[in-house]
């Protein structure tokens, strides 16, 4: 009688494990989904920017303020999310090159469990990087070594 309770136990553990990892999966999954959501936007309005003022702006918080809102992916972001360059877990780091270069990344706060990072230049191509994450600035030559991240 004392093996079976033992191994009910035993079971009930494994069984929370795998909940536990699950749930964050998932947890981790909605992020990402978020950061690219928020890069692609913040590129977006980096690039109209660029064409109402001719350039670039110095910084994030340069940026006007906007809200915008995916109602079917149930994604949002605010600028205000943006003006401490940190946002749901991820470090934005933005830098302009010159007058017709910038560089936009985002990296996560912690690398585990979102081990991923993410880079934009202006040529509007969405990279990441699993590799070797870290939650330092990334530079443009860094960025453009990374791997496309699809649409």
């Amino acid at each position: 009688m004392r093996i079976f309770e033992k191994l009910k136990w035993f079971i009930v553990l494994i069984v929370a494990a795998v909940l536990f990892l699950f749930i964050l999966n998932v947890k981790t999954a909605g992020q990402i989904r978020q950061v690219r959501f928020n890069m692609k936007g913040l590129f977006n309005v980096i690039s109209q920017y660029d064409k109402a003022h001719g350039r670039y702006p110095n910084t994030l918080s340069d940026l006007p303020k906007f809200y915008a809102v995916s109602a079917i992916d149930k994604l949002y972001f605010d600028s205000a999310h943006f003006s401490g360059c940190e946002f749901d877990g991820y470090r934005y780091d933005y830098q302009v090159l010159g007058n017709t270069q910038f560089v936009l990344s985002a990296s996560p706060k912690h690398p585990w469990p979102m081990a991923v990072e993410f880079g934009m230049t202006e040529d509007g191509q969405l990279k990441f990087n699993d590799r070797h994450v870290d939650s330092l600035p990334d530079s443009r030559e860094e960025v453009k070594s990374w791997w496309p991240a699809g649409s």
